[in-house]
């Protein structure tokens, strides 16, 4: 439907989830990046980042950009495998 009122349509603020991680729409969280900013202003479409994402990228984003949080999770096979064999060493001492 945005695409449809062309380029005379007034900026869009989209409240919703539709279009956080559409590459056509810039994320409106200013403090994202130090360009962010201007990029907001000129964009003609505009998402909501939401409280919650608010929260998680402004607290982790300086920490990861920092080298203090990695960027890749571990990996969650080897993970549960671990975890899988440690409950069974626990349930035979037990």
């Amino acid at each position: 439907m945005a695409a449809a009122l062309g380029t005379g349509a007034p900026k869009l603020l989209d409240a919703s989830t539709a279009h956080r991680v559409d590459p056509e729409w810039i994320y409106g969280f200013p403090e994202m990046a130090p360009d962010q900013p201007g990029k907001i202003a000129m964009s003609r479409k505009v998402t909501n980042p939401g409280c919650y994402p608010t929260g998680v990228i402004g607290l982790l984003r300086p920490l990861v950009q920092a080298g203090l949080v990695p960027t890749r999770l571990p990996d969650h096979d080897k993970c549960r495998q671990r975890l899988f064999r440690r409950r069974q060493i626990d349930d035979r001492g037990a």
